[in-house]
């Protein structure tokens, strides 16, 4: 009795046991998972979809309760995405089910699907589907370099990205900000960066006070296949104190005017702007520059003339600038010279030709700066008068330190004390004119006709004829003596 009732029992037990396999009531199953993208990157949205089926020989309808999607196997397992309640499947339907999740770090995970099902029964269901999603670091790759930074003051920095894809990135927008930092401008666009190529976007901060600030850069683009991805840069930037220095130096140049070479150094930190260099001078129209910036440590030098300088005369040469919100100054001084163009009429010969005297010489420039349109000519007086063929001569351009020569001639009644001449030029666009008076005494020439210096009254005139007469003379007589001689030995 005993036997039988343990084999009773052990038949009842394994009744029950075997209900779920000889009365299934339902026949699900998971066909497959799709994966978008296939191989994302850290930070891309993941969709993992799962396809359920009730199998066309499942003996009733099912109610999908849950799917899941989980890390790993085993009992140990982080649960990265569920959704639930989703209506019921009849024999031979399916029904796509979307996952979405993101992966901070790259690497290889180990997934699986887990979807929860009631028949009509009541009998519960669950079905398992293991997935493997790549995530790979292979987005560009996104620096910041920032120059010398300088609180309070604009600062130049650069967002660089390396597309080492084997693809282009398209709709690429880059933007830099941070804490107590501002970025100008705050985004900037470009439509797309080759396969294997860098691009640069320029920006200029401002942090609010020395000391390390925070720079963040985002990165967002799309891949080929129409995926949105984002790329976050993250540096730390020590800002130093801004320190603004502007040193002037001057000095005097040679030229028409007085004039000065001025030159700006940025001595500080920080790049300069609004440079405005004045010079300026009692008596005399100021002059005025306007320099571009000046990146720390560098320099500017420009010119500057001062019209109305006669002579020499202290200036005062300033420049004003702005540094951040500062605004600066700084000044020096300077003697400044006028050493114009100069002509002076050097080397005079006077020589007498026939009735008219030949003044000859130099228009000789002694100044720092051209002189053109030089004209000499004689002056006329009383006893003084211009005559052909030069009674003005055109000697034109002459150039500092040199000189071109030129030729008048003049008649003179009586004896006058000098010859006037007049010489003219331009020097900056300015007429000058000077007179030079050229003594007579200075004549160095052959005594005219009839007036030697060695002859007695009127006869010294006759005696070179007369010397010639006799030669004359003398060679006539010496011809006669040598014919008669000729004759005679021929008798």
């Amino acid at each position: 009795m005993r036997s039988v009732a343990l084999l009773v029992a052990l038949g009842v037990v394994l009744g029950v046991l075997s209900v779920p396999a000889s009365g299934a009531s339902a026949d699900v199953s998971i066909s497959g998972v799709e994966v978008a993208p296939q191989q994302p990157a850290p930070g891309d949205l993941v969709t993992v979809a799962p396809t359920i089926q009730n199998l066309p020989t499942s003996p009733s309808a099912v109610d999908i309760t849950a799917v899941a999607l989980r890390t790993g196997e085993g009992r140990r397992f982080d649960e990265l995405a569920r959704v639930t309640d989703l209506g019921t499947l009849a024999p031979g339907g399916s029904l796509r089910v979307p996952l979405t999740v993101r992966f901070d770090r790259a690497g290889v995970k180990q997934l699986r699907v887990v979807v929860y099902a009631r028949a009509e029964d009541g009998q519960r269901v669950t079905v398992q589907y293991p997935v493997t999603v790549p995530v790979r670091r292979q987005g560009p790759g996104v620096d910041i370099a920032v120059e010398r930074a300088v609180a309070d003051a604009p600062t130049a920095a650069n967002v660089t990205v390396s597309n080492g894809l084997d693809t282009p990135i398209r709709n690429v927008r880059v933007s830099l900000g941070g804490e107590n930092v501002t970025a100008n401008p705050t985004r900037r666009v470009q439509p797309a960066v080759a396969a294997g190529t860098v691009a640069t976007f320029p920006f200029v901060v401002r942090a609010a006070g020395a000391g390390p600030h925070a720079l963040t850069a985002r990165l967002t683009y799309e891949t080929p296949d129409g995926t949105v991805r984002t790329v976050t840069r993250r540096e730390t930037v020590d800002f130093e104190t801004l320190s603004a220095k502007v040193a002037v130096d001057a000095r005097s140049t040679p030229g028409v005017a007085a004039a000065t070479a001025v030159t700006v150094t940025n001595l500080g930190n920080a790049p300069v702007h609004n440079l405005t260099v004045t010079v300026s001078a009692p008596n005399a129209t100021a002059a005025r520059a306007f320099l571009p910036g000046l990146v720390p440590r560098s320099a500017r030098t420009v010119r500057l003339n001062l019209t109305g300088v006669r002579g020499t005369v202290e200036t005062t040469v300033r420049a004003t600038y702005d540094v951040g919100d500062r605004h600066g100054q700084t000044e020096t001084t300077v003697d400044l010279a006028a050493r114009p163009g100069r002509i002076e009429l050097t080397g005079i010969d006077v020589q007498r030709e026939g009735d008219r005297y030949h003044v000859t010489g130099s228009a000789s420039n002694v100044g720092l700066s051209a002189a053109q349109s030089v004209v000499v000519r004689v002056v006329p007086t009383e006893n003084v008068t211009p005559a052909y063929p030069n009674r003005e001569y055109f000697v034109g351009t002459v150039p500092p330190s040199d000189f071109v020569v030129f030729d008048v001639f003049a008649t003179v009644q009586g004896s006058p004390e000098h010859i006037p001449l007049n010489v003219t030029y331009l020097v900056g666009g300015e007429r000058r004119s000077r007179l030079v008076e050229v003594p007579f005494e200075a004549v160095v020439s052959p005594p005219p006709p009839g007036q030697g210096a060695g002859s007695a009254g009127n006869g010294g005139g006759l005696l070179l004829p007369a010397v010639v007469a006799g030669v004359v003379v003398l060679a006539l007589v010496l011809v006669a003596l040598y014919a008669w001689r000729s004759t005679r030995a021929a008798g």
